[in-house]
């Protein structure tokens, strides 16, 4: 711990933080950035549960979630050298978890059909009649019609369905707020049924 101590002072890096950050994290991230292998062991102990923790509540998956904690600790060794410049490495570590987060439930989306695990539930919130929910051709439909829609919004569909997250985790996740999540489904819903309606009525 000494060693660490001096760490700090030698590198003139001490300074008052906020209450969530933790003075001994800018000593490990020093040792770190010098291809200290034993100083970044410690942080991962220190903080992949926080890690995991955060993306299991927003993938709602286990597996995802330890991916991104994978990830996020392979770039944090692989810009070591940028890590004297961090003020307070649990906000570090966040964003760079969120921006994982976000591409992990992206490549999610696009590698896996987009209705294979969707039943009646999200095209009945469409608000469609009966025989259009049964119709063999809406999926491909279905599928234009989210495609055609603006990158946010298309983005909230698709999280809350296929995802199954809820509008605050959504909002975490895009860095916008719940308002304006709720904002964009009401648009891509109205949107959807639509352009749904007016296909299968030509």
């Amino acid at each position: 711990m000494l060693y660490l101590v001096n760490a700090v002072n030698d590198s003139k890096t001490k300074t008052t933080l906020p209450a969530h950050c933790d003075q001994d994290d800018l000593a490990l991230i020093i040792l770190v950035s010098d291809d200290d292998h034993a100083a970044f062991s410690m942080l991962y102990k220190r903080h992949w549960q926080m890690v995991y923790a955060v993306a299991r509540e927003m993938t709602r998956s286990g597996e995802l979630a330890e991916e991104v904690v994978q990830d996020v600790f392979i770039k944090v060794w692989t810009n070591r050298k940028r890590l004297p410049d961090v003020k307070c490495f649990r906000d570090y570590l966040f964003i760079i978890a969120r921006n994982h987060i976000l591409n992990a439930l992206r490549k999610k989306l696009t590698e896996e059909s987009f209705l294979s695990r969707q039943e009646a539930d999200p095209l009945s919130r469409l608000g469609l009649p009966e025989e259009y929910v049964q119709s063999r051709e809406l999926t491909s439909i279905l599928q234009h019609a989210v495609a055609r829609l603006p990158r946010q919004q298309q983005m909230v569909y698709q999280l809350a369905d296929q995802g199954d997250l809820d509008q605050a985790s959504i909002g975490q996740i895009m860095g916008i707020s719940k308002f304006t999540v709720k904002n964009h489904m009401q648009k891509a819903v109205q949107s959807i049924r639509s352009h749904i309606l007016r296909i299968t009525r030509e």
